[in-house]
């Protein structure tokens, strides 16, 4: 038995021991046919492109690039489609598909850039971009040039996001509605990665800093304005809009996240200790929605 103080402040005796939490979620729609939807006008895109490049040497980028995007999870995307769905109770028809396409080629720039920052070899089990393109250049700066050149892909995935979305026939309405939840969406998820960036190495158990983070670079990024953008396509009210602002993960809420971290203290305090790496900001950066 161990004495520990919870975050109220009060003190009790709790057993020193292992434990096993199991999260219990519910059952995965089958989002099968949304996620090819979105595949194909990635595919299609990248390949017009890459048939009409110029110069000539755009073209291997453009095939890196595709590449790049094989294997992602498509969460953004996929909920901007039953954003709408959730409105209107139909399936996303072209318009639709075509906007929460733009979202996950603004994701490959997102990703892009990270692992840049992070300096990461890897992505998905395979070389990241700067990494790849260093690896395939010739000379004496082959680790800035593949920096450099990593930059501007993810700059021209950016741009593409862009011409994606600009070009999926939205009436005036709808382009009223969904570009300034797009550029808060943006705007909020490299806000969260600079604070991201601050806060890596600090040694401090700020909590409501690292919820900060989280709550942009996930809940926001990844959640809300993904449901949001949706159901702003499908002319949602202002009570509709909410409901995607709940729709929240249970650790992005402060609630839980006190949980955790008073259950960290009945815990050995490792590097290895999920609850103490998940509530110590010190100790890892918190989990990034960036995948």
């Amino acid at each position: 038995m161990r004495a520990v103080t919870g975050p109220d402040g009060s003190t009790r005796e709790i057993e020193h021991r292992h434990m096993s939490i199991q999260t219990i979620s519910p059952a995965t729609p089958d989002t099968t046919a949304e996620r090819q939807a979105i595949d194909d006008v990635l595919k299609d895109f990248l390949e017009k492109r890459r048939k009409n490049c110029e110069p000539s040497q755009m073209g291997g980028l453009i095939e890196l690039l595709a590449d790049f995007m094989v294997g992602g999870k498509r969460i953004r995307p996929i909920l901007t489609m039953l954003g709408w769905q959730a409105v209107t109770g139909e399936a996303a028809g072209d318009t639709v598909v075509q906007v929460a396409a733009s979202l996950e080629m603004f994701h490959a720039f997102a990703l892009i850039h990270d692992d840049i920052m992070d300096d990461s070899d890897t992505r998905r089990g395979r070389p990241t971009i700067h990494r790849a393109l260093a690896d395939n250049s010739s000379g004496d700066r082959t680790r800035r040039f593949g920096l450099g050149a990593a930059v501007l892909l993810g700059d021209l995935a950016f741009t593409w996001s862009d011409q994606i979305l600009h070009t999926a026939g939205l009436t005036s309405e709808q382009t009223a509605a969904v570009l300034p939840l797009v550029t808060e969406m943006r705007t909020e998820v490299m806000l969260g990665q600079y604070l991201d960036l601050q806060a890596t190495g600090a040694l401090t158990d700020d909590v409501d800093a690292t919820l900060t983070v989280n709550r942009y670079k996930t809940a926001k990024y990844t959640i809300e304005r993904p449901l949001h953008i949706g159901a702003a396509l499908a002319g949602a009210d202002p009570r509709a809009m909410a409901a995607c602002t709940e729709y929240a993960p249970p650790w992005a809420r402060p609630s839980s996240y006190a949980t955790t971290c008073w259950a960290s203290t009945a815990m050995s305090r490792t590097p290895a200790s999920h609850a103490w790496t998940t509530c110590g900001p010190a100790r890892t950066r918190p989990w990034s929605p960036w995948l």
